[in-house]
């Protein structure tokens, strides 16, 4: 059964503040060297608004008491399971690129998600995560005009912005939003940062426990 909004939750703001989630530790496991896969790791879903990646929408917390809730008003929706890693990279500074916010569940409910200048948002589950690259996070600049380096993809390839110097994405990107050139090999350039999306696929393999 597919994930609900709460009738409570409907036109209100969905607020996590940081202390909710101060003792939250997260561990990411990226392969050491990257290895190119001959079928690149497809999430299911629609990218531009693909569902969530907790398994219900029941948990909530008390209205107006200041309490802890005890977890987000929406959650994924029917086969979120099978949509793919959630994580699609991680920034410099450790936070992690996520899935695409489950838009089906926000704009039904006419909920409003705090998202700042920097893509992210808190929530009880994954704590602080970017949906999106918008600068403001740490970048290494290129040499040669090429658009910065912003972090790992899952993969261990390199992720870069969506745009290069000249303000123009590369035209021979692929299905998985990369492509290959001499200086960085193959890496992945981000998504626009209005599309809810970071990367489409791993073309590479992922770490596992």
């Amino acid at each position: 059964m597919g994930a609900q909004l709460k009738d409570e939750f409907i036109n209100y703001c969905i607020e996590c503040l940081p202390e909710y989630v101060s003792n939250l530790s997260k561990t990411y496991l990226l392969p050491i060297t990257p290895v190119k896969l001959e079928t690149p790791i497809n999430f299911s879903g629609n990218p531009q608004g693909g569902g969530g990646d907790r398994p219900d929408g029941s948990r909530q917390g008390e209205e107006g008491t200041g309490e802890k809730p005890q977890g987000p008003p929406p959650g994924g929706s029917e086969g979120d399971e099978k949509r793919g890693p959630s994580q699609r990279g991680v920034a410099f500074n450790g936070v992690a690129f996520d899935a695409p916010a489950p838009l089906h569940i926000i704009l039904k409910g006419y909920t409003i998600p705090p998202i700042d200048d920097a893509g992210g948002h808190i929530n009880l589950d994954s704590g602080y995560h970017y949906h999106a690259a918008t600068g403001k996070t740490k970048e290494e600049a290129q040499n040669d005009h090429h658009a910065p380096m912003i972090g790992y993809a899952m993969d261990s390839h390199g992720l870069y912005g969506q745009l290069n110097e000249d303000g123009k994405e590369p035209d021979d990107l692929d299905d998985c939003r990369g492509h290959y050139d001499e200086v960085r090999g193959y890496h992945y350039h981000v998504d626009a940062a209005g599309n809810n999306n970071i990367i489409n696929c791993f073309s590479g393999a992922t770490a596992s426990k």
